[in-house]
């Protein structure tokens, strides 16, 4: 018995945006004074989009993961540890509508992974993303290969 899967058509968008955070000891006195530098982490968000018309839907996720670890004086009073490499991943789903020149998109997402973060694990989110084309090139004009004379 063989099952046949539905090929992804021109309705589906399906992205992943990945970056890396590298911290360095601030130099500047503006805010708490701390001798704390945070690690450097891994950022990463996936999605996979229906479109119909002007709507959105699909499921997305996300991860967090801090790969170096913070230095610094980490433990000022005892138990209290302010250097834990923290892990977040979460999914969920977005719905979005395109306004033409603004494209907006709400994201629910529940973490299912929550180490060294206020929040831990088991957290609702909902957020929302506004996208709009800063610049661009506009795709030239297809002349025909042949034309009736």
């Amino acid at each position: 018995m063989s099952r046949h899967w539905p090929s992804l058509t021109s309705n589906w968008v399906a992205s992943a945006n990945f970056f890396y955070d590298i911290n360095t000891k601030s130099q500047s006195n503006c805010c708490a004074k701390t001798d704390i530098t945070s690690g450097n982490a891994l950022y990463g968000d996936l999605t996979a989009v229906w479109k119909v018309g002007e709507w959105s839907i699909g499921p997305v996720g996300y991860f967090e993961v801090q790969t170096t670890a913070d230095t610094g004086n980490c433990n000022p009073a005892p138990g209290v540890n302010l250097c834990g490499r923290y892990e977040t991943a979460a999914a969920g789903g977005l719905i979005g509508y395109d306004f033409g020149p603004v494209d907006l998109q709400v994201w629910v997402t529940d973490s299912f992974v929550g180490r060294d973060t206020p929040q831990g694990a088991g957290g609702l989110n909902v957020w929302s993303r506004i996208g709009f084309k800063l610049w661009g090139f506009e795709a030239p004009p297809v002349a025909p290969l042949v034309s009736k004379q």
